[in-house]
């Protein structure tokens, strides 16, 4: 459906509140303007407008103020078309979805993205099956995240969504819901085991049977589709440790008592042995020789060291949600042959380097900890005092002395609050790390086009990183002069922070060289052009005169400052711009 249909059937049917369709066909007329040409030749049709006006654009000066601006009429555009002709109009089936989703719910953010994060770039929404979300599962700790599980129940929600349905960017098939942590009945079962579970009388052997398929499942010893009874004798044969499955971990024991249940139900109770009586009384006694023992292999003295361990811990009070991280370590201390007390600086760094996934890397720093923590342990002595690696989300990259340096003095001279302020270090460090850590001065690294560069670990907060470097840049672009500097450091000495400092939103509409060039002649005209619809077709802009309002009521506020009212660099009073 293009866009022109989209206008005039705005204007004829009236499915939008009054509010909405005005805003919306304001929207439509403004692309006509950008494209130059009648609102009746826009033939944009999904996902045409998206992809040519994506989120991201690099100009925005002309048509558009900013930013702000250029998504909220970028997303009204986009927004109509999903209500009138559902599909992939952000040229993004994922990004589109999302859109469903809010309009379905009217607002708010969309959740759809803790689902794509853990998926592959280039997995697509109909390629979302429940092959695919069993097998990102099975790389999971035991504990399956909870953002993880929040965006499959998002994407199954799609399926009650009407616009969703309708934009046809959903598989053939909903996928089912992830059974619970302990939740073991709700698992994969063929019918067969099914049915056969019906027919058991006893809850304990249940109990069992639900237990031990879906850790087979799990396990890869059943595909919980078309299993056999005897598909399941042989599994119970060949069980995967629970931990190394994803499950919640259950005591040896309990592991033997589920087996032998589940044996009895299948195979029946094994006949006792019983020693036959001779039918003739011997003369002579023979006494049967003993049977040798069956010799028992010895257990591999790395596997008896971490079991060792862990049994210490459980006695400790230490629940199956605690050994998360050390289970991690553990997996590849094994499988390298390295008993706890043989843990090294070198061994953790090795696989520091070989972790690909986020949450094996919170994983590992984790289990670290803990061992530094056992390591004062009287009972455990022997266990070494390891470093944690490095948490690279938080990590502020190879900046320069020089770098570093200039970033300090241009956040006091800003002064944002501490959490934005390292928010903003953080940003600089990832484009740094990203750029290769390149020798250049700070001015010179933030006109860098982060768009151009891979941010590794970071990449799902791309967004973020990319508005925080706009908004160094746009700080230091705006027009300083000595008085205006003057001026911003008094008042950030005072200790007014960035978000309510007035200095550089009013210096960014140009005011002139010095601060006492605001005056209410100056004011009051920029506010006639705002709001002109000549300089701003075709309704003009009064939004930004009653930001401008806004700026020069906070500038007239600095007043009320002894410090900044002593040294002479405020003009008069402004007062109300409009009356």
């Amino acid at each position: 459906m293009k866009l022109s249909e989209i206008h005039t059937a705005i204007t004829s049917e009236q499915q939008l509140s009054e509010g909405k369709a005005f805003a919306t066909l304001v929207a439509i007329e403004h692309l006509a303007q950008v494209e130059g040409v009648p609102v009746s030749a826009l033939d944009f049709s999904a996902p045409l407008f998206g992809a040519k006006y994506a989120s991201q654009q690099a100009d925005l000066h002309g048509f558009w103020t900013g930013r702000s601006q250029y998504l909220a009429w970028r997303g009204l555009i986009l927004n109509a078309q999903m209500r009138f002709a559902p599909g992939d109009v952000d040229a993004d089936p994922w990004q589109s979805l999302s859109r469903a989703e809010r309009l379905q719910k009217n607002g708010g953010n969309s959740a759809l993205y803790n689902l794509r994060k853990f998926l592959s770039p280039e997995t697509l929404p109909k390629d979302v099956t429940d092959v695919l979300l069993v097998n990102i599962r099975r790389e999971m700790p035991s504990q399956v995240p909870v953002q993880f599980r929040a965006g499959v129940n998002v994407f199954r929600n799609l399926f009650k969504n009407d616009l969703a349905l309708r934009s046809g960017l959903l598989p053939d098939k909903c996928p089912d819901p992830f059974p619970g942590l302990r939740n073991h009945g709700a698992a994969n079962m063929s019918p067969a085991l099914k049915k056969w579970r019906d027919s058991l009388p006893a809850r304990s052997t249940v109990v069992a049977l639900n237990y031990l398929n879906r850790l087979a499942v799990m396990g890869g010893r059943l595909n919980g589709k078309t299993d056999t009874l005897d598909d399941l004798r042989a599994a119970i044969r060949d069980l995967p440790d629970p931990e190394e499955a994803k499950l919640p971990s259950i005591t040896v024991g309990t592991l033997r008592a589920y087996k032998e249940r589940l044996q009895v139900a299948l195979n029946g109770p094994k006949p006792r042995k019983t020693n036959p009586q001779p039918t003739k009384p011997s003369g002579v006694q023979r006494h049967a020789q003993p049977r040798k023992p069956t010799p028992v292999p010895p257990k591999d003295p790395v596997e008896t060291a971490w079991d060792d361990l862990y049994a210490y811990l459980r006695k400790q009070g230490w629940k199956s949600e605690r050994f998360r991280g050390l289970s991690y370590l553990r997996r590849h201390a094994r499988a390298a042959g390295v008993p706890p007390r043989y843990l090294s600086q070198d061994f953790v760094d090795t696989l520091r380097r070989q972790v690909t996934k986020r949450g094996d890397r919170t994983n590992l720093r984790a289990a670290v900890r803990d061992i530094a923590s056992l390591s004062h342990d009287p009972a455990l002595k022997g266990l070494p005092i390891l470093s944690p690696p490095e948490d690279q989300r938080f990590t502020q990259g190879g900046l320069t002395r020089k770098i570093r340096a200039e970033l300090e003095e241009l956040l006091d001279f800003m002064n944002p609050a501490p959490s934005t302020r390292r928010a903003f270090r953080l940003s600089v460090g990832v484009l740094t790390d990203a750029m290769g850590r390149p020798k250049l001065s700070l001015e010179e690294l933030l006109r860098a086009d982060i768009k151009e560069f891979d941010l590794g670990p970071h990449e799902p907060r791309r967004k973020t990183h990319s508005d925080n470097i706009r908004k160094l840049q746009t700080f230091i672009e705006l027009p300083w002069t000595s008085a205006w500097q003057q001026l911003q450091q008094v008042v950030a000495a005072t200790g007014m922070r960035a978000l309510a400092n007035p200095v550089p939103k009013v210096l960014s509409w140009n005011p002139g060289k010095a601060p006492n060039c605001v005056s209410k002649e100056w004011a009051q005209r920029l506010d006639r052009e705002l709001r002109s619809t000549l300089r701003n077709p075709p309704h003009g802009r009064a939004d930004l005169a009653l930001t401008l309002a806004g700026h020069i009521e906070a500038f007239d506020a600095l007043h009320d400052i002894p410090e900044v009212t002593d040294t002479a660099l405020l003009p008069p009073r402004i007062g109300r711009i409009r009356k």
